[in-house]
């Protein structure tokens, strides 16, 4: 009795499938400028006063790396 009704109840929901549906899937990648490496600065300095400037490269660094990130965060809201 219950395989009939399964019967039953599956043939009735594979016929009301009619129509193919088309799926279609898009990649979305980010631009290429937005993935590139931000270099790392490198020390190669001998004295404690070669390091001012090595922190301006460093926070330099950090500063692109979040201006690519909000670039990242401005391309992404133009998809949704």
């Amino acid at each position: 009795m219950q395989t009939g009704l399964l019967c039953l109840f599956l043939v009735l929901f594979l016929s009301a499938c009619t129509s193919n549906p088309v799926v279609r899937t898009e990649v979305v990648v980010p631009p290429k400028t937005f993935m590139a490496e931000t270099p790392k600065p490198t020390f190669s300095g001998t004295a404690t006063g070669e390091l001012v400037p090595f922190i301006r490269e460093l926070n330099n660094a950090l500063d692109s790396c979040n201006d690519d990130k909000q670039a990242l965060r401005d391309w992404s809201s133009t998809w949704q």
